[in-house]
């Protein structure tokens, strides 16, 4: 009977996998067919509604297929079908589409400005209007942002209305973060910084799960992110120590750019850059290279050959995670980036246990 689960589990999963990839191959088919419908389209014409509302239904479905296809993340996927569908309901708001809701609202805060002496170029600060100058506005951007929500489910998309409606603290995260990917792409030191915040995060995640190899894996990748950082923002220093270690051997690789340096390279680089200085606990010195080079062969324990050669029957467990948190807090606490004196004191003790 349990063989016949686990054959059925197999079966149904297997299932799940090509139903995934059908997706993916069909989203790639539909993103092509979508570019040609978008390559025939007429000129854009801002006076012209139905012209415009045309192209954002064929650009809506040019984002899902793109999705679709796995070309964009869930934040890019957000933020591009937000764009286009919060400019059609700006669009509608200055076509005067919602004028039978706004305009009452409009002319009573208008007269309630007047009333106390402003002009048409004179207004409050948020929040500092009289009492009733402030409910009014708030009714009037209530409005506006139900007739958004009205507006993404037009369109198809009932999960985004749903987080714009019930979730925006969400909405708001994913929006930022397409934003960023978009736009903000070029700034290496940027994506590394942002890259360190969400490999900390993922260990963190696991190690509450007991996933200790998926949690020494991110630490792993947190603190190449960490030394590779900076590196990037001390590449006078970084060349120089590189120059060094080539000379007398210690490191091999051909690459001279940081960028192209593994996680055994920028260990021993930073260290003979003066980065990762030893630190002193009551028992004695700890060296965060060392210790940085043991959390490297935790994370590369990920590699099965490596696994079978140097623990052939070991599997990593809560001290194993414990070494590579500790390694990383020393790690982290030396390379200057902002690092609470508590978290080298946490990482201090957890290596003298």
């Amino acid at each position: 009977m349990s063989r016949r689960q686990d054959s059925n589990y197999q079966t149904e999963e297997l299932r799940k996998a090509l139903e995934h990839l059908d997706r993916r191959a069909v989203g790639t088919e539909v993103l092509q067919e979508t570019r040609r419908k978008l390559d025939q389209l007429p000129k854009l014409n801002l006076r012209d509604k139905g012209n415009r509302e045309n192209r954002a239904h064929v650009w809506v479905s040019l984002v899902e297929a793109m999705y679709a296809a796995g070309r964009v993340t869930k934040a890019e996927y957000t933020h591009l079908l937000a764009i286009f569908l919060i400019m059609v309901h700006q669009d509608r708001w200055f076509d005067g589409d919602y004028d039978a809701d706004l305009k009452p609202i409009s002319d009573q805060i208008v007269q309630i400005e007047r009333a106390h002496g402003l002009t048409e170029d004179e207004y409050w600060p948020p929040g500092e209007g009289p009492p009733e100058h402030e409910a009014l506005n708030r009714n009037f951007e209530a409005i506006l942002d139900r007739e958004q929500g009205h507006v993404f489910r037009e369109f198809g998309k009932t999960w985004l209305a749903n987080l714009w409606e019930q979730e925006r603290e969400r909405f708001d995260e994913l929006f930022e973060e397409g934003r960023v990917s978009f736009f903000e792409s070029g700034d290496q030191e940027d994506q590394l910084t942002r890259l360190i915040q969400v490999y900390e995060r993922e260990a963190q995640s696991c190690v509450e799960v007991s996933a200790f190899y998926a949690a020494c894996a991110s630490l792993g990748a947190a603190m190449e992110a960490r030394l590779l950082l900076h590196c990037l923002k001390n590449p006078g220093q970084a060349q120089a120590a590189f120059k060094k270690c080539s000379n007398s051997k210690r490191v091999t690789s051909r690459f001279k750019r940081p960028m192209d340096w593994n996680l055994d390279s920028l260990l021993k680089v930073c260290a003979e850059a003066g980065w990762l200085s030893p630190i002193e606990s009551d028992l004695g010195l700890h060296f965060p290279e060392g210790w940085g080079h043991h959390l490297r062969d935790l994370r590369n324990l990920l590699h099965p050959s490596r696994h079978l050669r140097t623990r052939p029957r070991g599997v990593i467990g809560r001290e194993e995670y414990d070494d590579a948190h500790a390694a990383y807090m020393l790690l982290k606490s030396q390379l200057g980036l902002e690092t609470p004196r508590e978290s080298i004191e946490q990482g201090i003790n957890a290596l003298d246990v």
